[in-house]
């Protein structure tokens, strides 16, 4: 509450929480955002959360040999967000759950990248084909 715009700065929460409470961390992922990098910092992390999924229930249009990829992606952001809530991994600014973060917003951008590239933004509807269908020859009728 004593710096709610900007936070008390990266790795903050340690020494905060283990003067206060007597633990090491916020143990929760949007809590440690929040006390590190204040309201600024978790609308931002929000947001890249949300877009990401937004993103990925958005690609329909994928090439099979990549489909699995945006199952894996979301199960991923499933797992984090779950975990989150009782480890502040996801919400620190540097180590492995970080890491994931940003590999998988890399990752997600690659699908809906290929996925406009098989079929644009605007084109694809329901009944569209994976792939842009060639015109077919028209008869030639005999004189």
């Amino acid at each position: 509450m004593q710096k709610p715009l900007f936070g008390w700065g990266l790795t903050a929460t340690r020494g905060l929480f283990l003067q206060t409470i007597g633990l090491g961390g916020g143990h929760n992922a949007l809590v440690n955002v929040l006390v590190d990098g204040g309201l600024v910092a978790t609308v931002a992390w929000v947001g890249l959360l949300v877009m990401m999924v937004f993103t990925l229930y958005r690609i329909r249009r994928i090439p099979p040999s990549i489909a699995p990829d945006r199952a894996i992606l979301l199960g991923l952001v499933a797992f984090l967000v779950v975990d989150g809530m009782f480890v502040e991994s996801l919400g620190a600014a540097a180590n492995v759950a970080s890491t994931w973060l940003f590999v998988m917003v890399a990752w997600t951008e690659l699908l809906r990248a290929d996925s406009e590239r098989i079929a644009p933004v605007g084109q694809a509807g329901p009944q569209s084909p994976a792939v842009p269908m060639t015109p077919r020859p028209m008869p030639v009728r005999p004189r």
